[in-house]
């Protein structure tokens, strides 16, 4: 069946999975098996994220995503909606996020989203706020 798990960290984060369990063989069968540990090594994870990013005008900065999981995607979005394909932002291989010739327009929510394609329901969020400084 699929589960949920929700934990809160020491530091009031909270993080929520959701996996699915699927039991193998006979239930009075000796050997039965659980295929949990696939399903969770799959789980996406932010390992680094940034809360807040202070720049000026015209600079470059890079907003870390840095993910943990197999075969993970990640997808950026700007308050609130997918990120628009701009000339001046480059997701790297590794998920972070690198805007060049940063403008008044740039500042705002930005949000990584890790999600696996093996566990679709299963994804992690970080949102970081970019403020420029005047």
């Amino acid at each position: 069946g699929i589960y949920r798990i929700r934990i809160q960290t020491h530091d009031g984060v909270t993080r929520r999975r959701t996996f699915n369990v699927t039991l193998t063989g006979q239930s009075d069968t000796p050997g039965m098996s659980c295929n949990l540990v696939e399903d969770f090594m799959s789980l996406p994870h932010i390992l680094v994220a940034a809360d807040t990013v202070l720049t000026q005008v015209g600079s470059t900065i890079k907003i870390p995503c840095e993910v943990t999981g197999h075969d993970i995607r990640v997808t950026w979005h700007f308050q609130g909606t997918a990120l628009p394909a701009k000339s001046n932002q480059q997701v790297n291989h590794n998920g972070d996020l690198v805007i060049r010739q940063i403008t008044a327009a740039d500042q705002g929510t930005y949000s990584c989203y890790a999600s696996s394609r093996i566990v679709p329901q299963s994804i992690d969020h970080a949102h970081t706020l970019v403020h420029i400084r005047q």
